[in-house]
C-alpha cells in the first residue's frame, strides 16, 4: 500500500493529471459536456489513478487488467451502490478508449470489464393518487411568493421529467408558455424542447408573475427558479424542497426530483406512450436507457396480477 507521502511524491511525478485534463479537453470541446459532468469524470479519474499508484503506476498507459479489475473490486467491499460503480468504470472505459484512439495506449485494459447492470433494485415510482396528493398538498393558497415557487416546481418536474439539474439551470426565457414548451439543457450540453401541459402552466405562470418578482428584487438574474437570496436554486437545495413536501403530504417513503421523473415515465408508458418518444421527452442519448422503464411497468403489471388473480 502506498503511504501518504510517497502518494505525495508519486503524485507530483505522474503524468496522471496530465492525461485526465487531456480527456477533459477532449470531453470540453469535442464533445461540448457541461461542466458539472466533466468534473464528475475528473473526480471518478481521479481515484481510479488512487488506486493505480497503490499498483506502483505513473500514467494510465501503463495500467493492466488486473489493476482495473482491483479497482472496481475496492468499490464493490466499499459498499457503493451499482449505479456509482457503473458511472465510474463508464469514465474509466471511455477515457482508456480515448487514450488508445489517440495513439498513446496499445491494449485497453478495460476491454475485457462488462458494464455493470444497474437498476438492480426498480427506481421509486409515485402512483397516480400520491402524486395527486403530492401537489394538492402543496398547492399554493395565497399569494406567498414561496408557495408559489413550490408549487411551480412540483408541477413543472411531474409535467415534464427534467433531470433536477435541467430544471435548475432553466431561465424565465426557456419558458415558452404561449406554445407550451420549455427549452432545457441536457446531458451532452444538448438542448431539447418539452412539452408542459396546462396544469403545470398555470401555477408557472403564477410564479413568474407574483412570485418571482419579489425574490429577484434588482438582481437581474436569469434563472427561472430563484432561492430566498434571489440567486440560482441548486441541485441540493431542490432535492431537499422535494423531500420536505413529500414528508408534508404524509408519503413515507424516499422522495426525489428522480422519483418524480421516474413517475412521469412510467405513468407515461402506462397510458401508452410510444417509447421513441418518450425517449426524446426524457433527454435519453439511447433507447435501451428508456427501455428500462419497461421493467418498472413490467413489474406493475405482475404485482397487479399478484393483487387480483385468485391464484396470483
Amino acid at each position: 500500500m502506498v503511504t501518504p507521502k510517497q502518494r505525495e511524491y508519486m503524485a507530483a511525478d505522474t503524468t496522471f493529471a496530465a492525461e485526465i485534463e487531456m480527456f477533459m479537453d477532449y470531453l470540453r470541446i469535442e464533445r461540448g459536456l457541461s461542466e458539472n459532468t466533466l468534473s464528475n469524470y475528473a473526480r471518478d479519474l481521479r481515484q481510479a489513478a488512487d488506486t493505480f499508484l497503490d499498483h506502483g503506476r505513473a500514467s494510465f498507459t501503463t495500467v493492466i487488467y488486473a489493476e482495473v479489475a482491483d479497482h472496481l473490486n475496492r468499490m464493490r467491499v466499499r459498499g457503493l451502490s451499482s449505479k456509482t460503480i457503473s458511472r465510474r468504470l463508464y469514465a474509466l472505459r471511455s477515457f482508456f478508449k480515448f487514450l488508445e484512439a489517440e495513439g498513446l495506449l496499445t491494449e485497453n485494459p478495460s476491454s475485457k470489464i462488462q458494464p455493470i447492470k444497474t437498476w438492480a433494485t426498480l427506481p421509486e415510482v409515485l402512483t397516480p393518487q400520491e402524486v395527486d396528493r403530492l401537489l394538492t398538498t402543496n398547492k399554493a393558497t395565497n399569494g406567498d411568493p414561496y408557495g408559489l415557487r413550490t408549487h411551480s416546481i412540483l408541477e413543472t418536474f411531474y409535467a415534464t421529467g427534467l433531470r433536477v439539474s435541467e430544471l435548475a439551470d432553466l431561465t424565465v426565457q426557456d419558458a415558452h408558455m404561449d406554445v407550451g414548451y420549455l427549452r432545457c439543457i441536457g446531458k451532452g450540453n444538448k438542448q431539447r424542447l418539452t412539452p408542459i401541459g396546462a396544469w403545470a402552466l398555470e401555477p408557472l405562470a403564477a410564479w413568474i408573475e407574483n412570485g418571482r418578482p419579489r425574490l429577484a428584487g434588482d438582481s437581474g438574474q436569469p434563472w427561472l427558479y430563484l432561492n430566498r437570496g434571489g440567486g440560482k436554486m441548486s441541485r441540493q437545495q431542490l432535492w431537499k424542497l422535494i423531500k420536505d413536501c413529500a414528508k408534508k403530504a404524509g408519503i413515507e417513503r424516499n422522495v426525489s426530483p428522480h422519483t418524480l421523473r421516474h413517475s412521469f415515465a412510467t405513468h407515461l408508458l402506462q397510458r401508452g406512450m410510444d417509447l421513441r418518444a418518450l425517449q426524446e421527452m426524457l433527454g435519453h442519448a439511447e433507447i435501451v436507457t428508456t427501455q428500462l422503464y419497461t421493467k418498472v411497468e413490467t413489474e406493475h403489471l405482475k404485482q397487479a396480477h399478484r393483487n387480483f388473480h385468485p391464484r396470483g
